[in-house]
């Protein structure tokens, strides 16, 4: 919490951009550590709809397997790309693990906020992203 904001960027507790943070978190709860931020395409950003969509299916791809949720309930762990209504796709988010929190990296740096955070943003949800094998994020 409280990391700073640096579009680009993917170095845990130096500076994350909202993508570089949900691809660290991930990295660290599945405890994968092949996929490197090098490999990650110039175009694939979270500003734009095509850049966005990339960003996800990179990460989506390097985090099998997954399914797109398409009924609205979320679940710990989820990732959630949004964007402002009448705008294409523009940030991640992981849906925390308190009821109805989300954690994303913003201006502000890393922060967690509930979920009405969308609906106060006017943030459209474009797509929801669950990781399969979350069982063994979880501690007994």
């Amino acid at each position: 919490m409280g990391t700073q904001y640096l579009p680009g960027q993917c170095c845990k507790g130096v500076a994350v951009d909202c993508v570089g943070f949900v691809l660290g978190v991930l990295m660290d709860l599945s405890g994968e550590t092949g996929f490197v931020r090098a490999e990650w395409p110039q175009d694939a950003s979270m500003h734009d709809a095509k850049g966005s969509f990339k960003a996800m299916k990179v990460i989506a791809e390097n985090f099998k397997p997954y399914k797109i949720i398409r009924d609205g309930f979320i679940e710990p762990g989820d990732v959630i790309v949004v964007g402002p209504h009448g705008g294409g796709p523009g940030h991640g988010m992981i849906v925390g693990a308190r009821k109805n929190t989300i954690w994303h990296a913003t201006g502000d740096g890393v922060q967690y906020t509930g979920i009405s955070h969308l609906w106060l943003t006017d943030q459209r949800i474009f797509r929801i992203y669950r990781y399969l094998r979350k069982e063994s994020w979880l501690l007994t």
